[in-house]
């Protein structure tokens, strides 16, 4: 019998399972030899497609093309990883070429595939080092930008590269510290430039006339004028150099010579009919003889019509540089119009707009600010405390070097400071001491590196807070000013002035700690006697049981030999030392202070109080006399008669004195 027998019937055949799964293994092994080898695409093949699609226009298709092929597992060798990191970069760079405004993400990543190429090893050269320049410029790092820019000058470039870069360089270096003379010379090595086409003598001459004007130097534009401006003679090009001379003559002044030259460059780009695209990305006529033409009604006293002109400018073209020169018309023109706010608010639209414009943003900013400092100072000149201060406030917000920043937040404290003194009423002039010192403060950051100013800072914001009743931040900067400068020969007064706001809010044991620590360290200044005064004030609000020691401090102050009635604070101790003994009833010491006050001080204006605090002092004493039992009563009987004669006569002589006030 099998030994199979009895088995259930839903296994029956299960055993011939592993011999059929071993015959399908053995069909795929054959199958697998039978199919021919997969060929390796060279990657140079590889690449030539990328390129290709490149040369093809489908620049998304082959960055795509690209980008996947560095995803391949296993990886591509690291010298084609770097050649496919640069083709990504340069393929990046040339769609961001080609947009009107360069996107700020794709700049990024161009910079990431630039650095990833150099890691793997892809060997630089200038057509690399100006991707990079561009992806800076892009981002808004100028100096990174610049740097690249001066390298590819620096090298044997080729010409475009090299007229590249000294275009980037004259873009970027415009504001720049100690800049100019570098700028100056890139525009040179550009115009000097032998067979370039027209679109780079335009652009170059464009900046060089812009260059010399900026400075004042008309004559300088002339020369350059005569000396390139031969080459637009052409028909095609004649209205080009006529927009340039009509821009020198009304810097110079002769807007009847401008006018005419304008008009004929309207009719010659109505007669030309054509655009020529290289010019125009150069610098677009159109809208710029529109923007020349604004100026000229600008210098004529007419700015409403000339923005109206500086409005038809911005309907042609309303981004890069020519932006930026429409609104300074513009804002001059609203300048003139007395209209400051919106000229403020425009200049502030303006900066926002060219946020994303990083490459403009960079040389635009300093002309903007050039203006509003103009502005400052014609309304300075003017008495115009509100709007000086209002361009004050935005000139500070398009300087975002620190230097300028420091000179601008002291001047604006100052200005604030003086604008205070000049106000009539109480809260202004709070605000404006308020004002003064947010700007004193913001300034000690950027001075922390200078000493002596930083303590200057320091110094004038306290003085500011507690001239504007803010005492508590009065004390937090006096508390930072005292700290580390023992040698500071404001110290003194900061040390008083720390003492004084901590009274003010009550901390009397701070501030008698600080007087203290002032007559320690100054025992001879006119500082540590009103030190001891104050110290003493302190003592008396702390209650009875401190008087006496405020007043052996009084006594000791006048007894002093450095202190003399003529001082200010001896009549304070005098003043004060009369009160506290009229104040604790010893009223025998209180009369001869007293007396000794109205003797050096008889047109003091607290001597008709003290008068009559001494003729209560005889009226007080005569009636304790009588209670006091160490005396015969005869004689005590006498003296205190004698006391109320003589405070009925200080009562007298008062009450006339009271009625002959005005």
């Amino acid at each position: 019998m099998s030994r199979w027998k009895g088995v259930p019937p839903l296994l029956a055949g299960r055993w011939q399972i592993p011999l059929v799964a071993c015959a399908l293994v053995a069909a795929a092994v054959a199958l697998y030899r039978m199919k021919p080898p997969e060929r390796s695409v060279p990657f140079d093949a590889l690449l030539a497609d990328v390129i290709a699609l490149a040369d093809a226009g489908k620049f998304y298709d082959a960055a795509d093309a690209a980008a996947n092929l560095l995803k391949r597992d296993p990886p591509l060798p690291r010298r084609e990883r770097a050649v496919l990191h640069s083709v990504l970069a340069d393929l990046i760079c040339h769609e961001e070429m080609i947009r009107g405004l360069p996107n700020r993400h794709n700049a990024a990543l161009l910079l990431r595939q630039h650095e990833a190429a150099l890691a793997y090893g892809y060997p630089p050269n200038e057509r690399t080092v100006l991707r990079a320049g561009r992806a800076h410029e892009w981002l808004g790092q100028t100096q990174a930008a610049i740097n690249a820019y001066r390298a590819v000058v620096a090298q044997d470039a080729g010409a475009d590269a090299r007229r590249t870069a000294l275009q980037g360089l004259v873009r970027l270096l415009e504001g720049q510290p100690n800049a100019d003379e570098e700028r100056r010379r890139c525009i040179e090595a550009l115009l000097a430039e032998e067979g370039v086409a027209p679109g780079y003598l335009w652009w170059s001459l464009q900046h060089a006339v812009r260059e010399a004007l900026d400075r004042g130097d008309v004559q300088r534009a002339r020369d350059l004028l005569a000396r390139y401006g031969a080459r637009f003679e052409r028909s095609d090009l004649k209205g080009y150099c006529d927009f340039l001379w009509a821009w020198v003559h009304l810097r110079d002044g002769e807007t009847d010579r401008a006018q005419p030259l304008v008009d004929r460059v309207e009719d010659w780009l109505a007669q030309k009919g054509q655009t020529d695209e290289e010019m125009d990305q150069a610098g677009f006529l159109p809208a710029m003889n529109r923007w020349l033409c604004g100026c000229i009604h600008l210098a004529e006293g007419r700015p409403q019509a000339a923005l109206a002109h500086f409005d038809e400018t911005l309907a042609l073209q309303s981004h890069g540089d020519l932006l930026v020169m429409t609104a300074v018309g513009q804002v001059r023109a609203l300048a003139l119009l007395e209209r400051h706010e919106a000229a403020r608010a425009l200049l502030r639209d303006t900066v926002a707009r060219l946020q994303g414009d990083s490459a403009t943003l960079s040389g635009g900013l300093p002309r903007l600010r050039r203006t509003v400092e103009e502005l400052i100072e014609q309304r300075d000149r003017a008495g115009d405390t509100e709007n000086t201060l209002a361009y004050l406030e935005l000139s500070l917000d398009l300087t975002p070097e620190e230097p300028l920043r420091l000179a601008l937040l002291e001047r604006l404290g100052q200005e604030y400071a003086e604008a205070a003194t000049l106000a009539t009423e109480l809260k202004e002039r709070q605000r404006l001491h308020e004002r003064s010192a947010a700007a004193y403060e913001r300034a000690v950051d950027l001075a922390r590196l200078d000493e002596p100013r930083c303590a200057a800072l320091l110094w004038a914001c306290a003085q500011q807070f507690d001239q504007s009743g803010r005492s508590f931040d009065a004390r937090r900067l006096l508390l930072r000013f005292v700290e580390g400068r023992p040698l500071d020969p404001r110290m003194p007064q900061a040390l008083l002035q720390l003492g004084q706001a901590y009274a003010a809010v009550g901390q009397l044991e701070e501030a008698i700690r600080y007087h203290r620590r002032l007559i320690d360290a100054f025992p001879l200044l006119e500082e540590a006697w009103r030190a001891r005064l104050l110290i003493a004030d302190c003592l008396v609000a702390l209650g009875d049981e401190h008087h006496a020691e405020a007043q052996q401090i009084l006594l000791d102050l006048l007894e002093d030999e450095h202190v003399a009635p003529p001082a200010p604070v001896f009549r304070e101790a005098l003043f004060e030392l009369c009160d506290l003994f009229y104040q604790r009833g010893a009223y025998v010491d209180a009369i001869s202070r007293m007396e000794d006050f109205l003797a050096f001080y008889p047109d003091d204006p607290e001597s008709y109080r003290v008068r009559f605090m001494l003729a209560d002092a005889y009226r007080r004493s005569a009636r304790a006399l009588r209670d006091r039992e160490s005396a015969p009563p005869a004689q005590r009987e006498r003296a205190s008669r004698e006391r109320f004669r003589r405070a009925a006569e200080l009562f007298g002589a008062f009450s006339t004195a009271a009625e002959a006030m005005p």
